[in-house]
């Protein structure tokens, strides 16, 4: 099932004044005068605007983002860009760890892989002594939990490469 496509009216409501506030703040910076931000009737705003929710996205229109992800990345960008907070910032770091933890998990479900196994990788892979606790998923920063996630990905690779039963 693919996941639907553009923002929900809700994420809108709260998109569209954050892109309007960024366009405010480009054009100040700039020393341009202040123009509609209107994709329809200002081709200099949309322009500016695709530019900015490509970096954001890689997606020039919010038509072809995705209600999860790209929602936050792109709210979070043209916060930055408005310079009006980082709560979206901030959700948008917290969120990755929150994938990146639940990828983890996921892959160890379906590819039972033992728990302890993977404590031990951890341990490893965060080169923690034995007398250190092993923080959980939800306590390990996102650089630690890509360098868990990455051990896991190439330990499935070379497990499929030797044709091993887990």
């Amino acid at each position: 099932m693919n996941a639907k496509r553009g923002f929900t009216p809700g994420q809108e409501g709260k998109y569209r004044p954050m892109v309007k506030l960024a366009w405010k703040r480009h054009c100040e910076l700039q020393g341009l005068p202040l123009t509609p931000a209107n994709k329809d009737r200002n081709p200099a705003f949309a322009k500016w605007y695709a530019d900015e929710l490509k970096a954001a996205t890689g997606k020039p229109s919010s038509e072809f983002c995705t209600r999860t992800r790209d929602f936050t990345h792109a709210i979070a960008h043209f916060e930055a860009l408005a310079a009006d907070g980082i709560f979206w910032q901030m959700k948008l770091y917290g969120d990755d760890a929150r994938r990146i933890a639940w990828n983890i998990r996921e892959l160890t479900r379906i590819n039972e892989v033992e728990e302890d196994y993977m404590r031990g990788m951890a341990r490893r892979m965060l080169r923690l002594g034995d007398d250190c606790p092993l923080p959980t998923l939800d306590q390990m920063t996102d650089d630690q939990l890509l360098i868990i996630m990455g051990e896991l990905k190439r330990w499935l690779r070379r497990k499929l490469r030797k044709g091993d039963p887990f």
